[in-house]
């Protein structure tokens, strides 16, 4: 501390020869004796701190390669205890299958929608109010079965006019017709009573199609998607009542792009793929537009489906374009165990199982592209139980 005078600083001195540019060679300074014994032992102080410190570090350095031994055998006898208990572990039979690099085709996925290749907007061709509609969306309808019902009085009583006009002129007619015969009718009479009488037919038939229009059929078999006026709506000419698609028979529209089209001619085969038909159906591409839409720069290209499909109208789907081939790694989809966000799969290898977590790509029917994880050959537990584990002891069935 500032201003502090060490014990023994006072009392005797010591005289020593004073030095220093311009001193006087005979001239000498008074120490005291207390200070120079101080200082001589801190500086003490400070030499035996400095060799217990490094004797500390020689100490250490010696201990450090006997440490890394003991933490290097207890590893070892760690890993043989660890050996052992899977050695005591009993022994599963599994069942096994090579990895394999296979050559398949990429192809390149374009969303569709399904349509019905026969569908329908069911109108009126005349004005009238509807009297009975009773069918509903979903319901299954044959041809020619009747959909909406007009009220018809007015068209009734049309042709009820026409046909009493159509009688009164067949009467007339053979009237004249009799009468020309006993050249007590001129001619020009009875070609009078003739057109007549053929106006009279015309307009019974006229009469007679619109009182039919009143009643409006099924044109196909199929089922009704939409309904758009319920009884006693008023129709018009133009006005849609209901819309009907033939379910049996069903095609994808796609819009393809310029590079993919050359891929596609009419009749290639093609796959589609959706979640509610729950795997890969072909289909055969029927249309392809011979324009493209100015907007887009796409080509509507519509693919035909088979009958059979669980596939519906206005549903999305997927159809896949075939490019170019490749090499990838396949594994059976029943050898991929999911756990949480990690997919993994056990390789026997050595009469043990041993966990690998790999990165899977794309499906291929029942199989799984490998993207990591996992070399060619490699024998992969197909059907993998719950009590395997990592270490587990197997035997190859």
């Amino acid at each position: 501390m500032r201003g502090a005078t060490p014990s023994g600083l006072t009392g005797r001195f010591c005289s020593v020869p004073r030095v220093g540019a311009g001193a006087n060679p005979g001239l000498r300074v008074g120490i005291p004796l207390g200070f120079l014994n101080w200082a001589a032992e801190l500086l003490g102080a400070i030499l035996g701190r400095e060799e217990q410190f490094h004797s500390r570090i020689r100490l250490l350095l010696t201990l450090i390669p006997l440490i890394g031994f003991v933490v290097l055998l207890s590893a070892c006898s760690k890993k043989h205890e660890v050996d052992s208990a899977s050695k005591l572990r009993p022994s599963l039979k599994v069942q096994v299958q090579p990895a394999e690099t296979r050559t398949v085709t990429t192809y390149e996925e374009l969303p569709g929608t399904v349509r019905a290749r026969i569908s329908a907007r069911i109108e009126s061709k005349i004005q009238g109010r509807i009297h009975k509609l009773e069918v509903v969306p979903g319901k299954q309808v044959q041809n020619g079965e009747i959909l909406v019902e007009l009220d018809a009085l007015e068209f009734q009583a049309r042709l009820d006019q026409a046909l009493a006009t159509r009688r009164q002129t067949e009467r007339d007619l053979e009237r004249a017709e009799s009468l020309l015969g006993k050249q007590a009718a001129t001619q020009a009479e009875f070609d009078a009573a003739q057109t007549r009488h053929r106006v009279a037919v015309g307009g019974a038939t006229e009469a007679g199609t619109l009182l039919a229009h009143a009643r409006i059929a099924a044109p196909f078999g199929g089922i009704i998607t939409r309904k758009h006026l319920n009884a006693g709506d008023l129709a018009t000419p133009g006005r849609t009542l209901l819309e009907m698609d033939d379910p049996a028979t069903l095609r994808l529209e796609a819009e393809v792009p310029e590079a993919l089209l050359k891929q596609l001619q009419i009749g290639t085969t093609v796959s589609l793929r959706s979640s509610e038909a729950g795997g890969l159906i072909e289909c055969r591409v029927s249309e392809i537009a011979p324009a493209a839409d100015i907007e887009t720069h796409t080509y509507t290209v519509k693919f035909d489906l088979p009958p059979d499909t669980s596939l519906r109208s206005g549903q999305f789907a997927r159809v896949s374009i075939p490019l170019a081939e490749s090499r990838i790694l396949r594994i059976p989809g029943s050898a991929l165990v999911q756990r949480g966000q990690m997919e993994i799969v056990f390789v026997a290898t050595q009469g043990m199982a041993r966990l690998r977590l790999i990165k899977v790509g794309r499906r291929f029917g029942t199989d799984v592209e490998v993207l990591s994880g996992l070399e060619n050959g490699e024998q992969v537990v197909i059907n993998p139980t719950a009590q395997l584990t990592d270490g587990q002891p197997v035997e190859i069935r």
